[in-house]
C-alpha cells in the first residue's frame, strides 16, 4: 500500500500486496483511509477474472473516482454488502430498489464485470464503490489511464462488455440463428480488437 497526491502517477515502488493480508474487511477500511486523503491505494493483482487486461502479480494503483462518478468502462474497486472485495469494470449504472421494489430517490448503483468472466455482477450501492483504478505496473512498466484514448477506448470496452453478456449467455439457435452469430461474431470482434489496443497502449518503462 502506498500513497501520494497525486491520481494519476502512482508510485514507482511500493510492498506488493501489502493489505492482501488484511481480511476483505480490514483492506477495504485501509482503502478507503487512503482513497479519502486523495492518496493512492496500491495492491497486487490476486486471480484471473481480469485477464487479459490485468494478469495474476500486476500491481495496481487504485485512485477516487472523477468528479462526474465512475463511468462505464472504468475498472472499480467494490466491496459488497457482504465484504466481498473486486476489482472488476464498470459495464452499467442502475437504481437500488427497496422492499416494495420501488426505486430509491438516490439509489444509484454499479453493476461490474470481471473481463474474464461470463456473468456479471450483483448490483453495488454508491457506498461500495472504494474507488478506481488509475495505474498499472508489470515487469518494470506502468500503464496510465490519464491518456484521452485510453479513457474513450476503456469507454467502448465498458459497452460492448454489457452487451456481450447476454448473448455469451444464450447459445439457443431459434429463427434467424445465421444472423445472430453473425451479429455475435461481430460483437466479439470488436471485443478482441479493442483490448488488444488497451494492452498495447498507455505503457512506459519506470
Amino acid at each position: 500500500m502506498s500513497e501520494t497526491s497525486s491520481e494519476t502517477e502512482p508510485p514507482s515502488s511500493g510492498p506488493p500486496g501489502y493489505g492482501l493480508t488484511f481480511p476483505s474487511r480490514e483492506l477495504a477500511r485501509l482503502a478507503r483511509e487512503v482513497i479519502d486523503r486523495g492518496g493512492i491505494f496500491q495492491l497486487q493483482a490476486v486471480g484471473t477474472s481480469m485477464m487479459p487486461m490485468i494478469r495474476d502479480g500486476d500491481d495496481i494503483f487504485i485512485g477516487r473516482p472523477g468528479t462526474g462518478g465512475p463511468q462505464i468502462g472504468e475498472i472499480l474497486f467494490t466491496e459488497t454488502a457482504s465484504e466481498v472485495v473486486r476489482i472488476h469494470r464498470l459495464i452499467r449504472k442502475t437504481r437500488t430498489r427497496s422492499d416494495q421494489g420501488r426505486a430509491h430517490s438516490a439509489g444509484a448503483a454499479y453493476i461490474t464485470k470481471g473481463d474474464n468472466s461470463v456473468g456479471s455482477d450483483e448490483p453495488v450501492p454508491a457506498a461500495g464503490v472504494i474507488g478506481r483504478m488509475v495505474g498499472l505496473e508489470r515487469e518494470g512498466h506502468r500503464q496510465q489511464y490519464s491518456r484521452l484514448d485510453i479513457r474513450l477506448a476503456m469507454r467502448i470496452l465498458g459497452h460492448l462488455e454489457a452487451w456481450a453478456e447476454p448473448i455469451a449467455a444464450s447459445q439457443a439457435p431459434g429463427r434467424g440463428s445465421l444472423i445472430a452469430r453473425g451479429c455475435r461474431s461481430l460483437l466479439f470482434l470488436k471485443l478482441r480488437f479493442v483490448r488488444a489496443y488497451l494492452m498495447r497502449s498507455g505503457w512506459s518503462r519506470i
